[in-house]
């Protein structure tokens, strides 16, 4: 149904229309009808419908509100182009029944918001489009489910866009993700767009990264631009909204007219592309090995052979490129059968019980997962893009390993190994586990930061990993290896 204006169509007063009895209402009815056919109007029978309303009090308070908010008037009309952000509010006082007003606009507003939405992103209008979505208390669930699948659809085709090249033919169709009232838009919503947020800015670090050897390359400016935008973004996963902070700041060196945009930035987020994995995390504790400090643990460690052949990739990992000879791994298989155990995975899911961990692969590299227990040390092979569950428990210490290229290198001693990008993560020593809750664990690439040494500039990784329902310590490789 669309919005008919009581004041503009029969040219009467507020007054008038907050007065009207069901004579006056009978009177005005045969007027509007009579203008209607003489007008040849096709909206006769809205209008039956609106004055059949209109001998209810509440209805004739929302038209009177609507009347008294121009902005709102206007929106519900589709005159998109006559409202101005600064004149967007709203009057608390006047709204008498907030359940019933919402009720009362819904139908309107779910089919205009949407042509406004087009219209903001036609026409670069965010700065609207943003001012009356913030306007949320009057808005039924409905509605607001209506702004975030608009948001979310945008996200998405610029997610696809990046991905599939069509930046080599075109910029401006995505040039909306770094506009600030886009992003401000994004954040009314954070918590419902966290996944296609996440993905998003994965996509953008994987291209700027592609482009990076060249700081005045188009596509390595605007996906910079973007990434320092990206800095404004305010999301409830801590470890995610450091991310956008730490990647604005390091960005921040190239913005100069175009944006603000850093070289060594990789941090965050790629999608499992081959390899390489990342983590975000908070402490461990030797786990399944049962000692009271750290130096009692690197002691065992350093005497194991599974943490022997963790140094030695942790070592290799620091080299850009490895030798090797073609290998297929198969997925969920052991890589390193003379040291590791398999995993024991369950054989259908209704054997998944909260004794399981998801693990959740965010990167768009390759991974192993090392898990080291006194007397059960175990590795499994993940491709990229895929989830896995696996039998954790308390005092589990694990390891990830990621990197692009996984085949026999040319020094017999390593074995299969990551030949590029490869990574080794800290040691996570899993403390305990939440009962009766799901558990998971989401790999995101590695953050790489920028630091000043006597070398000059260098670029030190760290992992990025979110474990939920699940609490351990974190301990840095170097405490533990070499």
């Amino acid at each position: 149904m669309k919005y008919i204006s009581l004041v503009d169509s029969l040219g009467i007063d507020l007054e008038t229309l907050s007065n009207l009895d069901s004579q006056k209402i009978i009177r005005l009815q045969k007027q509007l009808k009579a203008k209607a056919i003489l007008n040849n109007e096709k909206n006769i029978g809205d209008l039956v419908i609106l004055f059949e309303q209109l001998k209810n009090d509440e209805v004739r308070k929302h038209h009177v509100f609507i009347e008294e908010h121009p902005w709102l008037k206007q929106l519900l009309l589709g005159s998109f182009r006559v409202i101005l952000p600064e004149d967007i509010f709203i009057d608390k006082h006047k709204i008498k029944d907030v359940n019933s007003l919402k009720s009362f606009l819904e139908p309107f507003l779910l089919v205009q918001l949407k042509l406004l939405f087009k219209e903001a992103y036609d026409y670069n209008k965010f700065s609207l489009f943003y001012t009356v979505i913030s306007k949320q208390g009057i808005y039924t669930e409905e509605v607001l489910q209506l702004i975030t699948n608009c948001i979310k659809s945008k996200l998405i085709y610029a997610i696809g866009y990046i991905d599939d090249g069509h930046i080599y033919k075109a910029l401006f169709p995505v040039a909306f993700i770094k506009k600030n009232d886009f992003i401000k838009s994004v954040n009314v919503f954070s918590d419902a767009l966290y996944d296609e947020i996440s993905e998003l800015n994965s996509t953008v670090i994987d291209t700027y990264n592609k482009h990076r050897e060249d700081t005045t390359n188009e596509y390595f400016l605007f996906m910079a631009n973007t990434m320092y935008a990206f800095g404004n973004l305010r999301v409830s996963d801590v470890m995610l909204q450091n991310v956008f902070t730490e990647n604005a700041a390091i960005t921040e060196e190239y913005t100069g007219g175009y944006s603000k945009i850093g070289l060594g930035i990789v941090a965050c987020f790629f999608i499992f592309a081959f390899g390489m994995l990342f983590f975000t995390t908070t402490g461990t504790k030797s786990s399944n090995l049962k000692y009271d400090s750290f130096d009692e643990i690197a002691h065992f460690h350093k005497e194991n052979a599974s943490i022997s052949k963790i140094n030695q990739l942790d070592i290799k990992s620091k080299s850009s490129y490895l030798n090797k000879y073609g290998v297929s791994q198969w997925p969920y298989s052991n890589p390193y059968p003379t040291i590791f155990k398999e995993f024991n995975l369950p054989e259908v899911s209704s054997e998944i019980s909260n004794d399981y961990t998801s693990i959740k692969n965010q990167t768009n590299k390759n991974l192993i997962i090392f898990k080291l227990n006194e007397e059960n040390d175990q590795a499994i092979y993940i491709p990229k893009n895929v989830s896995v569950v696996l039998p954790l428990a308390e005092k589990d210490t694990l390891v990830f390993y990621s990197g692009i290229d996984f085949g026999k290198t040319t020094e017999p001693y390593l074995s299969t190994t990551f030949s590029k990008k490869a990574y080794v993560s800290s040691f996570y020593i899993l403390d305990s586990l939440a009962v009766n809750k799901p558990h998971q664990i989401t790999v995101y690439p590695e953050i790489k930061e920028k630091m000043a040494s006597n070398k000059g500039k260098i670029i030190r990784s760290h992992d990025l990993i979110k474990l939920t329902n699940l609490f351990y310590t974190k301990e840095a490789k170097e405490s533990i290896i070499r």
